[in-house]
């Protein structure tokens, strides 16, 4: 009868292990999902983006990478600009200092 007792309580602890294992595997890709929700939307960054000087008179160049508030852009005439605001994929630039090469 005791060999009997033993059997049933091992039994029963790899029954409830399977269920924890199985119920923890399952529902922890609820709550962490590998892919991302379709809930959560990404800005779109554009194809190219127009760099000018302020006014906009001036085109210092046309780029293909994202372009962030504060970087720099080395004209051609090695006159060095900052970008100080945007405007969908146009980008206004203001002058910094004359780099001397």
């Amino acid at each position: 009868m005791k060999k009997f007792n033993i059997y049933i309580l091992w039994t029963l602890c790899i029954i409830f292990c399977f269920i924890g294992i199985y119920t923890f595997y399952y529902h922890m890709n609820d709550n962490f999902p590998l892919t991302p929700s379709p809930e959560i939307k990404t800005a779109k960054p554009f194809d190219y983006y127009r760099i000018t000087d302020e006014t906009g008179t001036i085109e210092l160049m046309t780029v293909s990478v994202q372009v962030y508030i504060g970087d720099e852009v080395l004209a051609e005439d090695n006159s060095l600009y900052e970008v100080v605001k945007l405007d969908g994929n146009h980008a206004f630039a203001r002058f910094v200092k004359k780099i001397h090469l």
